[in-house]
């Protein structure tokens, strides 16, 4: 075994457990975090509970329930984009109420559970209006709109922007609006809310305006800009909304369910981590290793994009483990009968994930698409399991092609002086 291949042996494994340890107990130093730890990751309203809203619909004419079925549409894409999946939305016809539950950590005292529907209400209507109040662009003019960090003058600094992009219809009024305007301004407004008030000199033919934001740091213009962009595409009520309940709502199962689970997660862990070194020897420390990067990986996605962690998700992350050993065991078992074979490790190796792979990527690939079909036609929970899998899945398919193969690539010139320390019987040389 050349020297080359221990130091990047030892390197990658120096990375896989330095990276699962930041994950799990965060960096602070000198009592500031810079990196946040694994309880960062949010839990759904069976693990920690969160708030329950009650809106009244409030409209000069008649509500009708079609209107509160696109209300409560409106509400699910503004819940869901912010990544909260393990919601629960219910309609009265009869009172014209919607009432919406959404996970929050209550036990947090800094921050307010109830900031988390604080724009749900929000009837998000976005026009452009000339100098007379006359309504030139409404929202239905608007296809989409995006946030972009490209510079918007003439620092070349990196500013945080929403971009509204117009639809081929609104691309023409945009043109016509500006060319009737011209040395006058025209306002682009959020419901009562003027974002922007730039003065027009010249006809703009483009399909796409952008609002620039006043003052505020880096990240709180990029958090703005986010929200913005997320209730104009989601669009507007149909009628306002008004809040006559709010209250904190205990979690359906508490808390203790989470710690239950993380431990038993960690043990089933840890059992099989001990049985792949038991039956395979050195590969079974590899796919302990890959096992520890995709949890890692896992974690971190989790907590970065801020998705719910649920008694369903936790259910789906194990079963994504199930998968992530199932793929290591194809790899070992096609390896080891080549060398069973007396075919030369190298080719082994080779040969090995050449015809694994296939039935790899065919089982990876067939449940996440089950779990994308779920993730799409599900609703609150089930949505929750089915993106929790997904993702399971898609990172235990890059552990087993990616971390395994180059972990196990380092380790192949033993193979060649002892078959034993590959899983391998004495018997079999």
């Amino acid at each position: 075994m050349k020297t080359k291949n221990i130091v990047i042996f030892v390197i990658v494994t120096i990375i896989i457990l330095l990276t699962a340890y930041i994950t799990v107990f965060g960096i602070t130093i000198n009592g500031k975090n810079y990196f946040k730890r694994v309880d960062n990751i949010t839990t759904g309203l069976d693990i920690s509970g969160g708030v329950s809203v009650t809106y009244q619909a409030v409209n000069d004419g008649e509500i009708t329930e079609s209107d509160l079925e696109s209300a409560k549409a409106v509400i699910c894409k503004r819940v869901e984009a912010s990544g909260i999946y393990d919601y629960f939305i219910r309609i009265d016809n009869a009172k014209g109420q919607i009432a919406i539950e959404i996970p929050a950590d209550t036990s947090n005292t800094e921050v307010d559970p109830l900031e988390v529907v604080k724009s749900l209400a929000q009837t998000a209507e976005v026009k452009f209006v000339d100098e007379e109040g006359n309504v030139l662009i409404s929202g239905s003019d608007i296809a989409s709109a995006t946030v972009s960090t490209e510079a918007v003058d003439v620092s070349g600094l990196p500013s945080p922007h929403v971009v509204l992009n117009f639809s081929d219809e609104g691309k023409n009024k945009f043109a016509d609006a500006t060319e009737a305007n011209v040395g006058k301004t025209i306002s682009i407004m959020l419901d009562d809310e003027v974002l922007l008030s730039p003065k027009v000199n010249e006809r703009i033919e483009s399909n796409s305006a952008i609002i620039t934001l006043g003052g505020g740091s880096y990240s709180e213009k990029k958090e703005q800009a986010a929200e913005y962009a997320t209730l104009i595409n989601s669009g507007a009520l149909p009628f306002t909304l008004e809040v006559i309940n709010k209250e904190y709502i205990g979690a359906y199962v508490g808390s203790k369910a989470l710690e239950v689970s993380v431990i038993v997660a960690v043990i089933v862990l840890a059992l099989v981590c001990v049985f792949m070194i038991v039956v395979y020897r050195l590969q079974g420390l590899v796919a302990s290793l890959a096992l520890i990067a995709y949890s890692t990986l896992v974690l971190l996605v989790m907590s970065y994009f801020g998705i719910s962690l649920t008694l369903p998700g936790i259910a789906g992350l194990i079963l994504s483990v199930g998968m992530a050993v199932d793929s290591n065991i194809l790899i070992f078992e096609r390896f080891n009968e080549e060398l069973k074979a007396k075919v030369s490790y190298k080719k082994a190796f080779e040969r090995s994930f050449k015809n694994a792979m296939s039935a790899i990527v065919d089982g990876n690939v067939t449940t996440m698409i089950v779990a994308l079909l779920l993730f799409m036609l599900g609703t609150s929970s089930v949505k929750g399991f089915g993106l929790v899998l997904f993702l399971g899945v898609l990172l235990s398919l890059f552990t087993a092609v990616f971390i395994t193969k180059l972990l196990l690539k380092q380790i192949l010139p033993l193979a060649d002086k002892s078959k034993f320390l590959f899983g391998l019987k004495k018997e079999a040389k």
